[in-house]
């Protein structure tokens, strides 16, 4: 046989033989590589590889030359691998005009939408909740795959967040104070799995640290207050008018040169952590809103924090009378006057529409919300989410998340 191919060849012969732990070229092989090219020998005389010359069958190409597209074009990309990215293109479209499989992009993994249908059918309202508003404001792309079951299962700072939002709700619900919230928190403390090591007993510590400060925050609100207090207001958003003479870049049915499209209907839904009832509970209609975090990083601009925005208006689409709304940050050192932090501080939330610019500016982050989340594509943004993204790989602003287009 060996005889037979070697005598069939008129102008090239290619020789090749695969190394590894449970094959080895035959004697044929050395032979006839010491023959012609030469081998590479090591110090004790054994044969050494050659590097590896990838797949040497028409699929393999297809996917080197595929993947050295997508590497070029990386923000990270160098100038050798740009210059190979445009070489691969010019023989990828040659593949291509050949009908070979994989070569033309269309076909590539993530390289069209997968679906065309916005997800929300026209006319019909958009459902979101205050916290959606938050992370589609950050993210559309990440909120969407966490909904759809991108998210990674509970860690152990979500498993302590459950657990002090509900001894918070108890502790309103029941009076609890003092020793005695400290004593029901004990009592959830092995639902945590805390080990019982050093650091265990430091994570057990921090949490100890928590209720103190959130028994510090309840006892500075000594006035009634509701919790888990569920809402949905039926909204209809509309854009926001721009005056005569500019040029904005609106979709169809939406406001432009002061007129008003037919609005976006949208349900806003969700549950409140705290609402600190100002008239007392016979006439709860002023109201200060509070959502317990267990964080420690407050939001860059909490004046305009969405999510707080977002139960305001509910809030005001229901009647009450909003006079305040901050995060309690259950996580952060206390200050020097030793007061729970709260952001923003004492609950100022921007008013809306802006006193000064008229701008009605947590309507409108609604509706943008509302948009982001129920049209035909989905956009990915880039920020400090992004460190700790669980859906990274699937994200095509991130370079582990461009190889779904190789």
């Amino acid at each position: 046989m060996l005889v037979a191919a070697l005598t069939r060849a008129t102008r090239r012969l290619l020789v090749t033989a695969s190394v590894d732990a449970e094959h080895a070229p035959s004697t044929f092989f050395t032979e006839i590589a010491e023959r012609t090219t030469g081998l590479v020998r090591d110090e004790e005389g054994v044969v050494r590889p050659a590097q590896d010359v990838g797949d040497l069958t028409l699929r393999g190409l297809v996917g080197e030359l595929r993947q050295a597209v997508v590497l070029g074009h990386l923000p990270q990309a160098t100038q050798l691998q740009r210059r190979r990215a445009g070489q691969a293109a010019l023989i990828l479209a040659r593949l291509q005009r050949a009908h070979v499989p994989g070569a033309d992009p269309a076909t590539w993994a993530g390289g069209q939408a997968s679906a065309t249908a916005p997800l929300v059918g026209p006319g019909r309202p958009i459902r979101i909740s205050p916290s959606d508003v938050e992370a589609i404001t950050d993210c559309p792309l990440r909120w969407f795959l966490q909904r759809k079951g991108g998210s990674t299962p509970a860690s152990a700072a979500q498993s302590l967040g459950i657990v002090i939002h509900a001894l918070a709700e108890r502790a309103q619900r029941e009076e609890l104070r003092g020793p005695a919230l400290m004593e029901a928190f004990e009592a959830e403390l092995p639902r945590l799995g805390y080990p019982p090591t050093w650091l265990g007993r430091q994570e057990a510590e921090r949490a100890r640290a928590m209720v103190e400060r959130l028994d510090s925050y309840l006892a500075a609100v000594p006035g009634p207050a509701q919790v888990e207090v569920p809402i949905q207001a039926d909204l209809l958003l509309h854009a926001p008018t721009v005056p005569a003479g500019a040029c904005p870049a609106s979709a169809p049915g939406e406001g432009a040169h002061g007129k008003q499209g037919p609005g976006l209907p949208v349900i806003l839904a969700g549950r409140i952590d705290r609402l600190e009832l100002i008239d007392g509970p016979d006439e709860p209609r002023k109201a200060r809103l509070i959502d317990i975090k267990t964080g420690r990083t407050p939001h860059a601009d909490p004046e305009h924090h969405p999510q707080l925005a977002a139960y305001r208006l509910a809030l005001e689409a229901q009647g009450h009378e909003v006079i305040g709304g901050a995060l309690v940050l259950l996580g952060k050192e206390p200050g020097r006057d030793g007061a729970t932090i709260i952001s923003p501080k004492g609950a100022a939330l921007a008013p809306s529409p802006d006193p000064d610019t008229g701008q009605d500016w947590a309507r409108e982050l609604v509706r943008t919300a509302a948009l982001d989340a129920s049209g035909t594509a989905l956009q990915a943004r880039s920020g400090k989410h992004c460190r700790t993204c669980p859906v990274a790989d699937s994200c095509p602003v991130q370079p582990e998340g461009r190889r779904v287009l190789a």
